[in-house]
């Protein structure tokens, strides 16, 4: 890297409804990046996620166009009027929980109408919480023209945005090669999350 500018940044893909510790590392970095140029991995929290109700957890999966869970999740497109049957079950299993309503609002208003990818539907609600929060606006992989696998994708995205310590949750270790981010005069510092569960 040319210049040290001393800015912090953060990659993850685009989740459904994340948790307190999505949030955090947001808030922790100058800036935070979607990766939304990636495949979608079945199974994985950018399609799903565990909600509790009844003193169980239960899942919400996103219902997506049969076909099409093969390409990058900013390409897949979400089944219409699926957010209909997440709002219900987020009203079932919280709706007498504190500030449910003025939560529920936040989502109900982000939600974008007619078509839209898994990335698009997923940002739009993260990017409501983040600015209900006061963080700083996320940016696409894709928009920084960012395009490699793995450690490559982390090094590149900070290049692209003069950052030189990347943060990284410490699920994410597997990801990382400490070694060859120091090579191209990037730091990593891992944030301890677990106190947050």
């Amino acid at each position: 890297m040319s210049s040290k500018t001393n800015k912090s940044y953060s990659v993850h893909q685009p989740n459904l409804l994340p948790w307190i510790g999505f949030f955090y590392k947001w808030a922790m970095s100058d800036h935070f990046v979607y990766m939304d140029n990636t495949k979608l991995s079945k199974g994985s929290f950018t399609e799903r996620v565990y909600i509790m109700k009844n003193g169980k957890n239960k899942p919400i999966t996103i219902k997506y166009i049969k076909g099409s869970s093969q390409r990058n999740i900013n390409e897949v497109i979400i089944r219409d009027n699926w957010h209909q049957i997440m709002l219900s079950q987020l009203y079932d299993a919280y709706c007498c929980e504190p500030y449910f309503y003025e939560a529920i609002d936040i989502i109900m208003n982000a939600i974008p109408k007619g078509e839209v990818t898994i990335a698009e539907f997923n940002m739009a609600i993260c990017n409501a919480i983040a600015e209900t929060l006061e963080l700083t606006p996320g940016v696409c992989g894709s928009k920084l023209g960012v395009n490699s696998n793995r450690v490559e994708y982390l090094i590149e995205t900070g290049i692209k945005l003069e950052s030189n310590q990347y943060i990284s949750g410490m699920g994410a270790a597997e990801y990382n090669n400490e070694e060859q981010m120091a090579s191209r005069g990037i730091s990593l510092t891992y944030l301890s999350l677990e106190s947050l569960r």
